[in-house]
């Protein structure tokens, strides 16, 4: 009986060790490929001053679809200064001499500002080491060859799904500089294309992102030299300094009143509605403006934005100092 138990574990142990062997090949790899487009597109020890102008289009928001733009003045990794703007939204931030600055004319930027800020290249990826690499396969990114690298990242009880796609070329021809195709977490992509050589460092000159394959940002890029450097970074007036945190506390609910349910809605048992709210919490915890991210048609939009303004949350604390933060929740209506 003693013999058969130890074989049982020693059989546990060969296929443990096997799936860690397989994890680890599958790590090198994905670090392999990351760390070759990073290093394409990433490196900056040598970059010169550059201009950066996009023209935007977003789709599908909200209030409907906007152009926009993006422009970055870089001087250096301790002065640049970047200005968005989108229909009447303007946001300005700013590093200079190492310290930062952001302005906004709004209450709210919209929805898919936050994602474009994640969108502007250079775009750069790497593996943590809790990430589970689950899959290293070729397939073609807007067809150009790729190898696309799917992993998991951990977070506690959360985990999210991801894919990196990096170029990788056609078989028997000379391999083309390794860069990002493709970033998928969860329902957000996010594209890159068009690749060339500025400086030394490869970047791409159009760039997309899409959200349950729905395409939500389009923009085209354009980069040149900026020869004036770090002393013509001027902080435009109205500019504030961002206080950086050592510790950040995130906003905790107090009390949340329930939405009520609105008159002359269909009321189908077991159907719930989910509105998306973007919430602005005052030092006071009390909140201090809304904002609609998604709508779950008018009527229950409307519940949801009266409701959240009686909610009431501990504020965000910077260092043990109550701030502004602005958050984002979803407000659930349903009938058993």
């Amino acid at each position: 009986m003693k013999t058969a138990r130890i074989a049982e574990v020693a059989v546990v142990v060969c296929l443990l060790l096997a799936v860690a062997q397989a994890q680890d090949k599958k790590r090198e790899e994905a670090n392999q490929l990351l760390r070759a487009a990073y290093e394409s597109s990433c490196l900056t020890s040598s970059l010169t001053p550059y201009e950066m102008v996009s023209s935007l289009n977003f789709e599908q928001l909200v209030t409907g679809n906007a152009a926009g733009s993006l422009h970055r003045n870089w001087a250096d990794e301790k002065n640049v200064i970047q200005a968005i703007r989108v229909a009447d939204y303007q946001m300005v931030t700013a590093t200079k001499d190492g310290k930062h600055y952001r302005f906004e004319n709004l209450d709210f930027m919209p929805a898919q500002i936050a994602p474009l800020l994640r969108l502007a290249p250079p775009f750069c990826l790497r593996l943590d080491d809790t990430d589970i690499v689950k899959k290293i396969s070729n397939r073609k990114v807007d067809g150009v060859e790729a190898r696309c690298i799917a992993y998991d990242t951990v977070r506690g009880r959360v985990t999210l799904a991801h894919e990196a796609c990096v170029q990788t070329g056609v078989p028997g021809v000379a391999p083309p500089p390794a860069v990002l195709l493709s970033y998928r977490e969860n329902e957000k992509e996010y594209r890159w294309s068009g690749y060339e050589s500025f400086d030394g460092r490869m970047l791409p000159e159009h760039m997309e992102m899409f959200r349950n394959g729905s395409r939500m940002i389009n923009g085209a890029i354009r980069y040149a030299d900026w020869k004036p450097g770090a002393e013509a970074i001027v902080l435009p007036e109205g500019i504030k300094e961002v206080p950086t945190c050592r510790q950040r506390v995130m906003p905790l609910v107090k009390s949340q009143t329930p939405p009520i349910y609105p008159l002359g809605a269909a009321n189908q048992k077991g159907l719930i509605h989910e509105v998306t709210v973007d919430i602005k919490i005052g030092v006071d915890g009390k909140v201090k403006a809304t904002q609609l991210v998604e709508t779950g048609s008018k009527p229950f939009d409307d519940a949801a934005l009266e409701a959240v303004k009686n909610w009431t949350f501990s504020p965000s604390m910077c260092d043990g100092k109550p701030d502004e933060r602005q958050i984002q929740v979803t407000v659930k209506f349903h009938r058993f």
